[in-house]
């Protein structure tokens, strides 16, 4: 094992540790982002993923039974499965009886854990629930698209 896990910490704002059952070792002081090690490596990480900075862009097109007013958001996802937080909402379309939802511009994370991106969309004008819509299983692709329903969307995972 490593002499020291982390340098550079606050000499003067002592850190907090905890363990998780799995036995990985998080800490933190308040005032620096927290670390995390894993004890498979000598290094520490960042605990957390870093959440989309950006929107995805959203559009509507074909012919089909999506009707209604959407927005979406998108989440990273780390090897471990951590999630991030959301990007910020994406821009507001109002299709008429179209059959697919396009993605564009969809954030990638400069973090290398993450493995893939999640698109959250809502159902005809519902501001509160977002439904898992696409996921993207690598960290470079910037498009994907949907052919949900809000019927369909409603049987997969809420956010």
């Amino acid at each position: 094992m490593p002499a020291s896990l982390k340098t550079g910490l606050n000499p003067y704002l002592p850190p907090t540790w905890f363990q998780t059952p799995l036995g990985e070792l998080f800490w933190l002081n308040g005032l620096e982002r927290p670390q995390r090690w894993t004890g498979r490596s000598s290094a520490t990480q960042n605990a957390g993923i870093t959440a989309p900075a950006t929107a995805a862009t959203i559009a509507a097109s074909g012919v089909g039974t999506i009707t209604g007013t959407y927005t979406a958001y998108v989440r990273f996802v780390d090897a471990d499965g951590n999630f991030s937080s959301l990007s910020p909402i994406s821009n507001t379309i109002t299709p008429s009886s179209n059959s697919t939802i396009s993605y564009s511009s969809v954030p990638v994370s400069s973090d290398s854990r993450v493995t893939k991106r999640e698109l959250y969309r809502n159902t005809n004008g519902d501001t509160t629930s977002y439904w898992l819509d696409a996921t993207i299983n690598d960290n470079s692709t910037t498009t994907a698209s949907s052919t949900f329903t809000d019927a369909q969307l409603l049987t997969k995972t809420e956010l």
